[in-house]
């Protein structure tokens, strides 16, 4: 049975979406700009460099100053700031729709996620795109016009099907394990006076959420990058075989342990500020429905 909720006739009642999208805008961009370094790092292990993080992070520091960690920086920053956004407020957004609907939570929350993949994979595409080049070890002037140049327009898209095929399975594993974490800690029934325990479950839900999104698709991943930085692979496939053929399935896993270090805090910070910046406008919309109708 479908259920439907009033309208409000009177006063200014901000749309969910909007609410969504500027709560995942700005919580995304401060999450990348937090766990950057660390992703500069697994970025040139996946590409090149074999040594531990430690050494490598040492060494960077030693050769590029600490800005070394921050190189390509400002892409992702800015541009997480649409994906995060449509990213969140498409799953919020599905997982509305299917209220209205008898579908396992687990379920629910898959779908959703997967739909927010999809919906994400043409905006991310082009943005990790430079931003790899960036972090690789290129000293050269890298922008999007450049890209453009040297490779077309559609150059800016390589790596599109393997951003797709990361998107998918990560986003589906991301909004499922966080919903059973938060139902699992029972997140969703704490009062007023739980808020610093009902903080601290969001950030272990949200951490633990994306190493899981991670180990789904860090193979993928692997490949994508390596693709979108050298123009001589003119496939996903293509790719992988390569990839196989010189290294062995183990490569497919290198730079896996400084990812997981960083998605814990990163995943943790950007979900427990989402969280944090929706409700006060939620609360709000709430208690201006009720003064109009008392």
């Amino acid at each position: 049975m479908l259920h439907t909720e009033k309208p409000h006739l009177y006063g200014f009642q901000i749309p969910q979406a909007s609410i969504d999208f500027t709560a995942g805008v700005v919580s995304g961009s401060i999450g990348v700009f937090i766990g950057h370094p660390l992703d500069t790092l697994r970025i040139r292990m996946q590409l090149s460099n074999p040594k531990p993080m430690l050494e490598l992070a040492t060494e960077t520091c030693v050769k590029e100053g600490v800005r070394g960690l921050y190189k390509g920086a400002v892409a992702p920053v800015i541009g997480r700031a649409p994906i995060s956004g449509v990213t969140m407020a498409a799953n919020d957004y599905c997982l509305r729709m299917m209220n209205y609907f008898n579908i396992n939570e687990n379920l629910k929350a898959t779908i959703a996620g997967v739909v927010s993949g999809i919906v994400s994979s043409p905006i991310c595409c082009p943005i990790e795109h430079i931003k790899i080049k960036k972090q690789a070890y290129s000293s050269g002037n890298i922008s999007y016009s450049s890209i453009a140049r040297a490779e077309g327009l559609s150059g800016l898209f390589r790596g599109l099907i393997p951003t797709l095929a990361r998107e998918v399975p990560s986003c589906g594993v991301y909004f499922a394990s966080y919903g059973y974490f938060k139902r699992v800690l029972k997140v969703d029934q704490m009062g007023q006076n739980d808020q610093s325990m009902k903080s601290l479950y969001i950030f272990l839900s949200g951490g633990l959420a994306g190493q899981l999104s991670w180990i789904a698709c860090y193979p993928i991943d692997l490949v994508k990058s390596v693709m979108q930085n050298n123009s001589e692979y003119s496939s996903m496939m293509c790719t992988y075989r390569h990839l196989l053929a010189q290294n062995g399935y183990k490569i497919f896993f290198k730079g896996l342990g400084i990812c997981l270090v960083r998605a814990f805090p990163v995943n943790g910070i950007t979900l427990l500020l989402y969280e944090w910046m929706k409700n006060p406008f939620v609360r709000m919309q709430n208690s201006t429905s009720l003064e109009m109708f008392a």
